[in-house]
């Protein structure tokens, strides 16, 4: 099978599936690292994509789930879920924790 086939399957694996928190924790970090709504093709959101087998438009559409939250529904997107709320309450005002967590994911995940 060619690479970049390879690639595109790896990164659609987690398509249609729930983010799980560490996925989220990730997007929140890139966030408030960014202080906005990135491109799909900022090597960062890039480099997230590839480590949780998503693609660089469903981090995007992520953060901006996460932005809505920040800005108390002014901005973003509303499709908020409750795992979403559960790490932005828990890291909301904690951006160095964020960070930190942040960091063991990207270990954890091979990043």
């Amino acid at each position: 099978m060619p690479v970049a086939a390879t690639k595109s399957s790896e990164r659609t694996k987690h398509r249609g599936s729930n983010w799980s928190r560490d996925e989220i924790i990730l997007a929140f970090a890139c966030y408030r690292e960014i202080g906005k709504v990135p491109e799909e093709h900022d090597t960062r959101v890039v480099r997230i994509a590839e480590v949780i087998h998503r693609t660089p438009d469903a981090v995007v559409y992520k953060i901006a789930n996460l932005r809505f939250l920040d800005t108390r529904g002014k901005r973003g997107f509303e499709h908020i879920g409750q795992m979403d709320k559960k790490v932005w309450s828990e890291f909301k005002e904690k951006d160095d924790k964020l960070r930190h967590e942040a960091e063991r994911v990207l270990e954890a995940l091979g990043g």
